[in-house]
């Protein structure tokens, strides 16, 4: 394994930073995106324009590229697609505990029963990522 040392320890700051970036990238999306645009547009308007739709997904579709670049082996994509999904799916628990406008209607229920959903698209996503910096680091070598 390159850059993360021989063993799962060597991963395991790293794993802890990408987790950290994709609890940033929800966060952002959540409070910036979804309170601040879509939810304002759902009031003034009643419809959501689809581009919001997109800007709502896009922080945590760079956060999980910047984290699957630099992996090298299809087990460290599986655990980091696990723990970052983990990670967002407890943070839309927290949500609709604290009860925060657009987490009221959706129960846990439902947020658990989308984990593996989000578990799977972490893991294309990752994977994606890591075959572009693979190919990249081939490119660079020949």
């Amino acid at each position: 394994m390159t850059h993360g040392g021989p063993s799962v320890r060597g991963e395991l700051p790293w794993l802890g930073v990408s987790l950290c970036g994709i609890l940033a990238a929800h966060a952002f999306s959540h409070f910036i995106i979804h309170r601040g645009a879509i939810l304002t547009s759902l009031a003034a308007t009643g419809t959501v324009p689809a581009w919001m739709w997109g800007a709502l997904f896009a922080p945590e579709l760079v956060a999980c590229f910047i984290v699957g670049w630099r992996l090298t082996r299809w087990w460290q994509i599986g655990v980091y697609a696990v723990a970052a999904a983990l990670v967002r799916q407890g943070c839309e628990l927290a949500l609709h505990y604290t009860g925060d406008a657009g987490h009221v209607i959706e129960g846990p229920r439902a947020v658990l029963l989308a984990t593996p959903v989000v578990t799977l698209v972490y893991a294309m996503l990752i994977g994606l990522a890591s075959s572009s910096g693979r190919q990249d680091r081939q490119l660079d070598r020949a």
